[in-house]
């Protein structure tokens, strides 16, 4: 029987064959020089990764705290992409339907774009309400986390679970499903087949128009997200209002708006390359909410509407269909609020709101009382 030996002892032949034929039993281990912790440390070095906490605000509302809000997003948005991120949703207390929609979108945006994933912190005790919103929006899904042992049936605002798409043959489809899911959240009011028609164009304009112009030829978007958009809708039993949120991350109306066109005398017109330059100074100076605002109303050239910002039909939606609601616009830094009703003054019926951090896209949201 060979005897074990230390590296520094020379094995004979007759031993080295002994040990190579019962090597696969383990009964002899030669014990090898051991390396250097340093130098072992220096061939593979461990780097530690941290993680980045992003901590919520307690309240995600772009209308009434749109800084804090826009801030949250911006960091989840710009948040390096090599470096898992943990999301900590603790503080928050209350979310409003289009930042659920906003956050679950660039939630998913970043999971297209890199494998690393996201971690959320203490989910059990995070407020009851705001975990089942999300987790009826697909939130927990979209993180390829375990869906939350929650009572769907709880609370007095229902989500339909969120769409998403970037591909253009089944888009209509996608619509149409999403009409269904709407009219079921709410089937207790009965549509008729006109006001079903209407709210199927309603839907399809925004949608449509991020698939023509909001991810324009030659910007630099990741095929995975480009002509991506996400849609959902919530009720509010209690208040017996209907939501209906469509949103997207390409380039923003008042973006779209400069790159072809010109607010001349309260009108959107198109003017060429050579003229546009004329006017970039005065571009510069008007608002986002002026943009938004001149499309919204309509005051615009014939091939502004070819182009498929259809603004004013989707707010003639609200007015044709509904005798109190809000209709809201937010891109870049405007936001355009619109309000119908026999009770609101003549002062609120149209707000604008400057906000002071960038939403690097569009949100369309319908506020409908029923």
């Amino acid at each position: 029987m060979v005897k074990k030996k230390t590296h520094k002892q020379k094995l004979s032949k007759r031993e080295r064959q002994l040990w190579w034929s019962d090597r696969s039993s383990n009964k002899h281990v030669l014990k090898r020089r051991k390396t250097p912790s340093n130098i072992l440390n220096q061939q593979n070095p461990k780097v530690k990764t941290e993680r980045i906490i992003l901590k919520s605000p307690r309240y995600l509302d772009i209308e009434t705290h749109s800084s804090q809000s826009l801030e949250f997003f911006k960091k989840v948005r710009e948040s390096d992409l090599d470096i898992p991120i943990k999301i900590d949703l603790t503080p928050l207390m209350s979310i409003t339907p289009a930042c659920v929609v906003i956050l679950a979108a660039e939630m998913e945006r970043r999971c297209l774009l890199t494998s690393r994933r996201f971690v959320v912190t203490d989910y059990k005790k995070w407020n009851e309400t705001v975990r089942n919103q999300l987790q009826q929006v697909g939130f927990f899904e979209i993180l390829k986390m375990v869906t939350p042992e929650n009572n769907h049936d709880s609370g007095t605002v229902k989500f339909i679970k969120m769409s998403s798409s970037n591909i253009f043959e089944i888009s209509n489809d996608n619509i149409e499903a999403l009409k269904i899911d709407i009219l079921d959240l709410i089937k207790h009011i009965k549509w008729t087949e006109t006001n079903k028609a209407r709210l199927y164009s309603a839907l399809s304009e925004p949608i449509n128009n991020t698939l023509e112009h909001a991810y324009p030829n030659g910007s630099e978007y990741n095929p995975l997200i480009r002509h991506k958009w996400w849609a959902a809708a919530s009720y509010n039993s209690e208040k017996n209002i209907l939501n209906m949120i469509v949103y997207d991350v390409g380039i923003t109306i008042p973006e779209a708006i400069r790159s072809h066109y010109v607010v001349k005398n309260d009108k959107v017109v198109s003017i060429t390359k050579r003229k546009r330059k004329l006017f970039l100074d005065k571009m510069s100076i008007l608002s986002d909410c002026s943009v938004i605002d001149s499309t919204m109303q309509g005051k615009s050239g014939s091939k502004l509407e070819n182009r498929g910002y259809g603004l004013p039909r989707m707010r003639k939606f609200l007015e044709t269909n509904f005798s109190k609601g809000v209709f809201r616009v937010t891109s870049r830094k405007g936001q355009c609020i619109y309000r119908i009703g026999k009770d609101i003054d003549a002062s609120k019926e149209v707000t604008h709101n400057k906000l002071d951090l960038l939403l690097n896209g569009t949100l369309i949201e319908w506020e409908i009382e029923l």
